[in-house]
């Protein structure tokens, strides 16, 4: 069944009469339904369509369908050659014309319950903002709410069923084209004049209704519990459309709004939008809006810029004044601006200059992930990172986007390829996510992309589910061999195991997860486990606002890069810190 069931009407009309055949003869016959199901089938099949002047069965085979009674009486042989092809065209073509009778007479009963509307340019119309019914918009009204606003004047008519209105500039945002469904005729009288304005229409057409009065209280008692309710009025009604409500709900939405009062409030005052941010961190969602006009007049009164190279829609609010201290420092930083949905979104990218210097020195290898961000302002974190001889972690750059999309990750990896030197054989290292995969092979064509073990091994263990312990060991030691023989070993015992996932590994490719069939050299970074410790030495931070953790994010890496100059100033041989543990185990 489609989920709206009268777009479908051919269907739900054949299932209706196979239901009704079907219950008539499991009950008469006390059949059960599985055995009388073939019998239905056939009278179907077998039964006359007015609609098409004939059988099923005979519109599709070109013949009458034959019963086991009638089996031996063979009758007319069948037509082959082009008398076949002929009777059948003529079959089709008169099919058609019945078919279109049918749909003929079934318009004109439908068309007695309908009524064309066609309106000229230059004529006014209401536009109705609540275009669905069960879908409430106005608060819990039921009928009595409002559902259209204007009148709008008709500039022109698109197709045969759509109007282009002239909105006015506060609903700028909304797409001026409409269906003739969601209009309604406009008779000239002052007292019908909707006024958008006093609702405070948003860009969704929609808007927003606050408590105005507690009228009364009362406790409904449950069966384990009491629940307070309120008699509320709201704003822009009287008493007699007052509602009750919990008393919960009300409290929070008066807090809410409180709130974004108090946000307003401080535009004037605050030079930054730091302390704004941090007040409204583990708000409710309901001061999105709010937070996006406050930035919105931000970049009004500072002339920013809006660039449109990208339609990937952000989460993350950064005021310039911030941002400009990364441009100061010595540091590789990218920030782009553009409009979606009348608020302000920015693209953001930072490499370090100990990074960028650090990469000439570190392994031809680049571990790429993403994680959600927490906050109020949502958004993805993509960070790529590094090893050095010594399997120090060097974070080379992290950008912050709306999600993992392909536009997002080609953007961070155009700009990491402008700011990384080049190598000749580079690597690059993630989950199986389509995303990154599809973006590595845009931007850096020549690159191997490899896929982390660990995820590969999850993603066995989740869909094949058999004789786990043993997959699993021969997955990595597979994975891990140095040889093809200890490969094709490990191989057979996961195919006497499951064959399922041998399968399964056969067609990502042992290229992508395998050392001894890996293209490039891996250096010995099998997992992604690089940027899991990045995520995880951020996981406090990713509550925090935007700005503090940004602060976060550069403080973690200088520190790291602190620490690891320290050990290189007390290094006094070529060897690495790590070479000189494998050396003493070798010797004792």
């Amino acid at each position: 069944t489609a989920f709206h069931p009268e777009t479908d009407g051919q269907s739900e009309r054949t299932i209706q009469y196979l239901e009704d055949i079907l219950r008539a003869v499991v009950l008469d016959r006390s059949l059960t339904w599985e055995y009388a199901l073939p019998l239905v089938e056939l009278t179907y099949n077998n039964s006359y369509h007015s609609s098409i002047k004939m059988a099923p069965y005979e519109a599709l085979y070109g013949r009458k369908v034959r019963t086991p009674l009638y089996w031996d009486e063979v009758g007319e042989r069948r037509i082959t050659g082009p008398d076949f092809v002929q009777s059948t065209t003529a079959t089709v073509e008169e099919i058609r014309r019945t078919i279109r009778s049918a749909q003929e007479r079934q318009k004109v009963y439908a068309d007695r319950k309908r009524q064309e509307h066609v309106y000229a340019v230059g004529d006014h119309v209401f536009l109705k903002v609540s275009p669905m019914q069960g879908v409430i918009r106005f608060g819990k009204k039921g009928k009595l709410r409002p559902c259209c606003i204007g009148p709008f004047e008709i500039l022109d008519r698109v197709g045969n069923l759509a109007y282009r209105l002239a909105l006015p500039p506060d609903l700028s945002g909304v797409h001026d084209v409409f269906h003739v469904s969601m209009l309604r005729k406009y008779v000239h009288n002052p007292d019908h004049v909707v006024d958008f304005g006093e609702l405070q229409v948003e860009r969704d057409l929609t808007y927003e209704e606050l408590p105005a009065a507690i009228l009364d209280r009362k406790v409904h008692q449950l069966r384990n519990r009491a629940v307070s309710l309120v008699k509320v009025q709201w704003s822009r009604h009287d008493e007699t459309e007052s509602t009750w409500e919990r008393e919960d709900d009300i409290r929070r939405l008066e807090q809410l709004a409180s709130r974004s009062r108090a946000l307003e409030s401080k535009l004037d005052s605050s030079s930054s939008l730091t302390d704004l941010e941090s007040s409204s961190s583990g708000s409710s969602t309901n001061l999105s809006r709010a937070r996006a006009h406050i930035l919105h007049c931000r970049a009004a009164r500072e002339r920013i810029e809006i660039c449109e190279i990208t339609k990937i829609s952000l989460y993350i609010y950064v005021i310039n004044g911030y941002f400009t201290k990364f441009l100061e420092s010595r540091t590789r930083a990218e920030l782009e601006h553009y409009e979606f949905e009348s608020s302000l979104y920015i693209v953001l990218f930072i490499s370090e200059e100990a990074s960028i210097k650090g990469w000439d020195h570190c392994r031809s290898i680049i571990i790429v992930d993403g994680t959600f961000l927490k906050a109020t302002y949502g958004g993805t974190l993509i960070t790529a990172s590094t090893q050095d001889a010594a399997c120090h972690i060097l974070p080379l750059a992290y950008g912050v986007v709306d999600s993992e999309n392909n536009n997002a990750y080609e953007w961070f990896f155009s700009l990491l390829k402008k700011t990384l030197s080049e190598r000749k054989e580079l690597c690059i290292v993630s989950d199986r996510h389509k995303s990154i995969r599809n973006a590595a092979a845009k931007v850096f064509p020549e690159a191997t992309h490899c896929c982390c073990a660990y995820h590969l091994s999850r993603n066995i263990i989740s869909n094949y589910k058999v004789n786990l312990e043993a997959v699993k060991g021969a997955f990595f030691g597979a994975a891990y061999a140095y040889t093809l023989d200890d490969f094709n070993h490990h191989m057979e015992i996961m195919y006497k195991a499951n064959k399922g996932a041998v399968t399964y590994l056969t067609k990502i490719g042992f290229e992508k997860w395998s050392r001894i069939h890996c293209k490039s050299n891996r250096f010995l970074v099998m997992t992604s486990n690089v940027a899991e410790s990045i995520n995880s030495a951020l996981k406090a931070a990713r509550d925090l606002p935007i700005t503090v953790f940004l602060d976060s994010v550069r403080g973690m890496q200088q520190k790291w890069n602190l620490r690891n100059r320290k050990e290189a100033e007390c290094t006094f041989t070529k060897l690495a810190k790590l070479a000189k543990k494998c050396w003493k185990k070798i010797i004792k």
